[in-house]
């Protein structure tokens, strides 16, 4: 009782001071950093692979090792890739452009079948005095296919061919459009899907016409660096004796 009353009072305690080599086992041990692998080193030396740093893994990746790349340059931006993208962007863009005036089309020619005007002369084969023989349904036929055929070649074509043909169509298509326009008095309806097809098709020859392709950047050149060298492990049994002081 009196040895934990004076260890209360003073903050003492009758019990003797721990000895340095019991404070340094109490003390934590540290973390030594992981040592590469035994056949590590050899196959970073095999695939020319840089060594281990701080952000990469200690060993090799199973994507460095098949490819025979750094992760460093697996996870740099890739230009050739972007320049791709830009290709597809404005495939994709002409495409879709060439999309929305095909539907404009077909939908005016569907709202003229229900004009109570037109839809007698239809069935006469004669419309605003023209005639529709069998050459000018064929005619016909083939206008439409340029829409329709452009939605896929826009996608598939390569860059030169691709935009030459967007521009060629494209101009044909808005000159079709505005001679219907002016043939006749258009009904309300189709002035509004003229417009709308007209400003489609004019839209498509202004970005097939602005439409270049960009240099592909060359790829940097891979570096490699030196890999470690291994250090023997050391026997204990063979390291040299250290002299004990005197009075140890």
């Amino acid at each position: 009782m009196t040895a934990h009353t004076d260890w209360v009072t003073t903050g003492r305690s009758d019990e003797p001071p721990a000895s340095p080599s019991e404070t340094a086992a109490a003390e934590p041990a540290a973390v030594e950093p992981a040592a590469v692998e035994p056949g590590a080193a050899a196959v970073h030396t095999e695939y020319g692979i840089a060594p281990p740093t701080a952000n990469r893994p200690v060993n090799p990746s199973w994507t460095e090792v098949w490819t025979g790349t750094t992760q460093d340059e697996i996870d740099r931006p890739n230009s050739a890739s972007d320049h791709e993208e830009k290709k597809m962007d404005m495939k994709s863009r002409l495409s879709t452009l060439w999309i929305f005036a095909s539907l404009n089309y077909l939908y005016c020619d569907v709202a003229s079948l229900m004009d109570p005007q037109l839809l007698p002369q239809y069935l006469r084969g004669n419309v605003n005095g023209l005639e529709f023989t069998p050459g000018f349904l064929l005619g016909a036929g083939v206008l439409v296919e340029i829409f329709i055929a452009m939605v896929l070649l826009s996608r598939v074509l390569p860059y030169r061919a691709n935009r030459w043909t967007n521009i060629a169509a494209g101009t044909v298509m808005t000159a079709v459009q505005v001679a219907t326009v002016l043939f006749a008095r258009p009904a309300p309806y189709y002035a509004f899907f003229s417009a709308i097809e007209i400003a489609t098709t004019v839209a498509i020859v202004w970005y097939a016409w602005k439409w270049t392709e960009p240099a592909v950047p060359a790829a940097p050149a891979a570096t490699t660096s030196p890999s470690p060298t291994p250090t023997a492990a050391v026997d204990p049994s063979r390291a040299p004796a250290t002299p004990e002081r005197d009075g140890a």
